[in-house]
């Protein structure tokens, strides 16, 4: 999961500056699981050859929940041909 676009392949080691820039990205990220709450990501389509998708949050012990909203998105965004790993 990530709070941006999909990265560029090898982007995490192209250099210690875009290392750091990848993980700063994530920051935001790494907190949900440490408080307990269950989040998942959805595809939702492929722009420029990047996967992209949306980020679900739920409440503590409501995994129930977040599924459903997975399963609504996930009918209405449809299946994607597997991202070309080149």
């Amino acid at each position: 999961m990530s709070a941006e676009q999909a990265f560029d392949q090898d982007a995490d080691i192209d250099s210690v500056e875009s290392m750091r820039r990848l993980m700063a990205a994530q920051a935001s990220m790494m907190a949900i699981p440490v408080l307990g709450f269950p989040a998942m990501s959805v595809p939702t389509g492929v722009v420029h050859g990047l996967p992209t998708g949306v980020q679900l949050l739920g409440r503590r012990f409501d995994e129930d929940t977040l599924l459903d909203a997975a399963a609504v998105i996930e009918s209405r965004a449809g299946t994607f041909t597997p991202i070309d790993p080149r």
